[in-house]
């Protein structure tokens, strides 16, 4: 058998059109698979897209929960230290007051006891 080395022409109308024909409708198909292909990419991103949305909105609420939470505790801690200085300025009101009335009760013994002490000398003058 002899083989050419000389390529096969195709030239001929018939082989070159089905030839065209048959890239043409590869042609097509791959164009629609990436058509179809980029459907579904624009759906899954749609798709991140509400996701991350909805993620973000969450973490908006989560935050602003937690803001109201803070809020509250700082409120309810600056009550509590009102509530502790007022019962500070109370309590040094009483020791005040306590050490005043102290203070006068003393008075009242020493001049009690001094009177008595007086008392005592004019009995034991009395008495010599």
């Amino acid at each position: 058998f002899f083989f050419s080395s000389r390529r096969r022409h195709t030239r001929f109308l018939p082989v070159s059109w089905a030839r065209r024909c048959v890239q043409e409708t590869e042609l097509e198909e791959q164009i629609k698979e990436a058509n179809n292909y980029a459907k579904e990419l624009q759906a899954n991103l749609e798709e991140l897209r509400a996701e991350a949305e909805k993620e973000k909105q969450a973490q908006i609420k989560e935050k602003k929960e937690v803001q109201e939470q803070q809020a509250l505790q700082d409120k309810a801690l600056k009550q509590k230290d009102k509530q502790l200085q007022d019962l500070q300025e109370k309590l040094l009101r009483n020791e005040q007051e306590s050490k005043k009335e102290i203070s006068e009760k003393e008075k009242e013994l020493s001049k009690k006891g001094t009177e008595l002490l007086e008392k005592l000398k004019e009995i034991n003058s009395l008495s010599d």
